[in-house]
């Protein structure tokens, strides 16, 4: 037997991978359920394609009946839920991805059929829906995905799954018997002032209160609107804070629609000078207390998403320790503390040339503790033998390399100097 079935609903009718209409098989009984991949082609051009399936009498005709029941948008018949998930229309291109790319690592992650409903013809006008289909479980972990994911600052899936994998990788890898030598410098230290577990930093999903947040996808409260500001270059690392905490909780406390810096990450990274772009979309009321907040982050006052910053001045010849090769300890201390540190220094931080300062910020509480660490590490740092994590850092090695170049010019220097006064004068 052959029927004609709608093409516009050809995808949730295959599902991710296969699997739904494998389980349509499965369920009915029938022997054949097989759509060919030529008319499979033809779905965009056509308004029904072809589905041939046979079997017993009553297996075709309750394959008929679930087919029926898939055309609206009801799968419960092979143990599926489906959810149609409200967006907004600036969300669309987000979610989409470059060539469809970001929705489809959503159906690979959570192992669900996921398309975008979209009618184009009526612009504006349209609210544009995100139809999920999948086992219970998988389609509440897809839920909750899509819903961080659009309150993100970032355009990539990655952020929310991997949480800043790009500055993970640029930063290297901590190797294990650096990491094992820095926890026996510091652990001893963090347990002078605490018994608990070293913090394990992880994106921030609560409330300025520490309640959870119930995020929505479609926020029915008004016209949106879009605006630009710009912030100092050198400010955006403390307002993306750790692993991009900072500026997710900027976007949670004012419940604006999207807070994104408009940049590639690694672009101003040794270019400080200048303003970068920031984008901000909600309601103008929203929108008006996230530029207040941003505003005081950048003069360095932290309270607007309860957060507090505190400054360690530091000796010039400790900085280099502070950084290590590729910033791995300041990083091995951010995962200890939970908190973002940077090393500042110079006047561009209105800082005396050759004073340096470690800039730290977070909870309150995570920030006290990062001090009474910091502090105890500075002050300790001549008494114990702390591992010398530079010892084989690029930059040590071209150092070394300069030095001894130097070295044996001055001696070639030295040698025909010596001969020259050794020489007898021509008469």
């Amino acid at each position: 037997l052959i029927v004609d079935f709608p093409s516009s609903k050809l995808g949730q009718l295959v599902g991710f991978k296969g699997l739904t209409i494998q389980k349509v098989k499965e369920t009915v009984g029938v022997a054949v359920l097989h759509i060919d991949d030529r008319e499979k082609a033809k779905a965009r051009s056509q308004a029904t394609i072809p589905v041939e399936m046979s079997g017993t009498k009553q297996q075709v005709a309750d394959c008929q009946r679930v087919l029926q029941d898939i055309c609206n948008s009801d799968q419960t018949a092979v143990g599926h839920l489906t959810a149609l998930i409200n967006i907004e229309l600036a969300a669309v291109g987000k979610i989409m991805g470059n060539r469809g790319t970001t929705v489809k690592q959503f159906s690979e992650e959570t192992v669900c059929y996921i398309e975008i409903q979209q009618d184009r013809s009526r612009g504006s006008s349209d609210t544009p829906r995100l139809f999920v289909a999948g086992m219970p479980h998988q389609v509440e972990y897809a839920i909750q995905l899509i819903n961080r994911f659009i309150a993100s600052p970032g355009s990539k899936l990655d952020f929310i799954l991997r949480p800043d994998p790009a500055s993970s990788a640029k930063a290297g890898p901590l190797t294990d018997p650096l990491r094992e030598k820095l926890k026996a410098c510091l652990h001893p230290m963090l347990s002078v002032f605490t018994d608990r577990s070293p913090v394990q930093s992880s994106l921030i999903n609560a409330s300025a209160t520490g309640g959870p947040v119930a995020l929505s996808a479609f926020e029915p409260d008004g016209p949106k609107e879009e605006r630009i500001i710009e912030i100092p270059a050198r400010k955006k690392s403390h307002l993306v804070g750790l692993r991009g905490q900072t500026i997710e909780l900027v976007q949670r406390t004012a419940g604006v629609l999207k807070c994104h810096i408009m940049v590639e990450r690694d672009k101003y990274e040794y270019d400080k000078d200048g303003q970068i772009p920031l984008q901000i979309c909600g309601t103008k009321d929203r929108v008006d207390h996230c530029v207040q907040i941003i505003e005081r982050i950048i003069s360095g006052d932290y309270s607007g998403i309860s957060h507090t910053c505190h400054v360690v001045p530091i000796e010039q010849t400790r900085v280099n320790y502070l950084r290590g090769d590729r910033w791995q300890v300041i990083n091995y201390l951010k995962d200890l503390t939970g908190c973002y540190m940077d090393v500042i220094q110079g006047p561009p931080y209105g800082l005396a040339r050759g004073e340096a300062q470690l800039f730290m910020t977070g909870p309150v509480e995570r920030v006290a503790r990062a001090r009474a660490i910091i502090d105890s590490m500075l002050s300790n740092m001549d008494k114990i033998e702390m591992p010398d994590i530079n010892v084989d850092a690029p930059w040590r090695r071209d150092e070394e390399a300069a030095k001894r170049k130097m070295e044996e010019e001055e001696a070639a220097k030295t040698k025909v100097s010596r001969w020259r006064r050794s020489s007898p004068s021509p008469r």
